[in-house]
């Protein structure tokens, strides 16, 4: 039986590499290529309540995709997804962001505002299930393809507001039972007390009177 997750970011922030002020409370999440002096670099952070231990332990992963919905965009643009490697939370800037592992994804697309577009991250979520421990979340980044304004915004957990959809991850998966010795079986009383009997008169084993 295939089963599906649809999640909605549980911590969402962007870093904006211009100023170093918190943005985990902002409508939107902005992701943006530098240009020049005037468009510095924003990156965004997501994080979902995955959980790796219980309904996805052991799990053998079909299918994972961000989904964006781009409430505005800045030109189309490569995306470039990686793992974070520390936690993150409302309150974290370029003074405390966390690493980021190398990237797991790097696609060319057309962003049209309204529009959703989807990134493979299979490989990444099959990696969190093996080592629930290595799950700190994602960074996307946008490349620069050429010399204009590349990049898009997407809504945030609190932008209720503001017109697109929420960054989504997107789970198919099968559980699969772990290795290891069957359950014993448990007997009843009565059925006990029969294999007893068969024994001691296989033994010869007389009750006591």
């Amino acid at each position: 039986m295939v089963n599906r997750l649809e999640l909605i970011p549980d911590v969402d922030t962007y870093i904006d590499y211009g100023n170093d002020v918190p943005h985990g409370t902002d409508p939107i999440l902005i992701c943006r290529a530098p240009t020049n002096w005037s468009n510095t670099e924003a990156d965004i952070f997501l994080h979902w309540a995955l959980d790796l231990t219980g309904i996805l332990a052991n799990a053998v992963i079909n299918s994972a995709k961000l989904i964006i919905t781009p409430s505005d965009k800045g030109g189309d643009c490569l995306i470039d997804v990686c793992p974070l490697q520390g936690a993150f939370d409302d309150n974290t800037t370029t003074d405390n962001e966390p690493s980021w592992g190398n990237s797991v994804n790097i696609v060319p697309l057309p962003i049209t505002k309204g529009v959703p577009f989807e990134v493979d991250i299979k490989a990444l979520v099959q990696s969190w299930v093996a080592n629930p421990s290595a799950y700190f979340g994602i960074a996307i980044a946008v490349r620069r393809t050429d010399t204009g304004v590349e990049g898009f915004t997407s809504k945030s957990k609190e932008g209720s507001v503001v017109s697109g959809g929420f960054p989504k991850l997107v789970i198919e998966f099968n559980n699969v039972q772990p290795i290891g010795p069957a359950p014993e079986r448990q007997l009843s009383a009565a059925t006990r007390a029969h294999y007893e009997d068969v024994v001691k008169k296989h033994a010869g084993i007389k009750d006591n009177p």
